[in-house]
């Protein structure tokens, strides 16, 4: 779902609220036409339009409304519309959304957010440039959060490096391990199957050789459901990527 976000984010609203309103109609139609055929004694075997079964299973909680907001003013709209239609729901923020971490907060709402971590903000009363590091404030507001990355930035397309930048700025180190793992998990709801070490849960890991927030760790292993999938040394082509210039060449004919 997108709030606003754009010029014409009034139009969105408005055209959001308007097929609310006409699939409220539309199942309000439906379960009459299901209980008159039930009173009648009459097989109801009408289903139920395949376009609007995903929005009617938002509405009924069983699926997730992720929403986005490109401005801090639009959480406001956001939070209304969860609230209005009592979603069970995560916001996807942009970096300017940390303006609302306190009313994030009060919501209780998780967030996903954006690659942009570190972000610099001009004091409208000094005229001067301050750094803003995103995660740093939505965990001091007591937000959960899950970070997000980036493929076209080096460091961003790394959740690793959005992780380590956040304790870099202060965020503790479990917390910061739980907005790559559990915290995820939990948002898309597969908290009771993955995310953390836990009993019962799915034997999925990821074997590292040091650090996971150390740039130069390496994945060792990877386990999913239990087998290895991944083992770092049959890896024919890392090999071949690290082996030295003479090494990769092969042995040098003779004569």
């Amino acid at each position: 779902l997108w709030p606003t976000g754009s010029t014409s984010g009034m139009g969105h609203m408005q055209r959001f609220r308007r097929y609310m309103s006409d699939l409220k109609n539309y199942m309000e139609d439906y379960e009459q036409r299901k209980a008159d055929a039930k009173e009648d004694k009459k097989p109801f075997d009408e289903e139920i339009d395949t376009r609007k079964q995903s929005m009617i299973d938002l509405l009924d909680n069983k699926l997730t409304a992720f929403i986005y907001c490109a401005r801090a003013s639009d959480v406001v709209k956001a939070l209304d519309i969860v609230k209005t239609h009592k979603l069970k729901a995560v916001l996807v923020l942009h970096s300017d959304c940390y303006k609302a971490a306190g009313l994030i907060a009060k919501s209780k709402l998780p967030v996903v957010l954006s690659p942009e971590t570190v972000v610099w903000y001009t004091n409208e009363e000094t005229n001067e440039e301050e750094m803003k590091v995103v995660p740093a404030i939505f965990h001091k507001a007591g937000v959960r959060f899950a970070f997000q990355s980036e493929p076209s930035q080096y460091g961003r397309r790394y959740l690793w490096y959005q992780a380590a930048t956040a304790v870099k700025h202060g965020m503790k180190r479990t917390e910061a391990l739980k907005s790559i793992t559990l915290y995820p998990a939990q948002f898309i709801g597969v908290g009771d199957r993955l995310g953390s070490i836990e009993a019962g849960k799915e034997a999925t890991f990821v074997f590292l050789t040091g650090d996971p927030l150390d740039a130069q760790t390496w994945v060792d292993q990877v386990m999913i459901g239990g087998e290895v999938v991944y083992e770092k040394a049959k890896d024919q082509r890392l090999k071949k990527l690290l082996a030295k210039p003479e090494e990769a060449a092969g042995p040098k004919r003779s004569g």
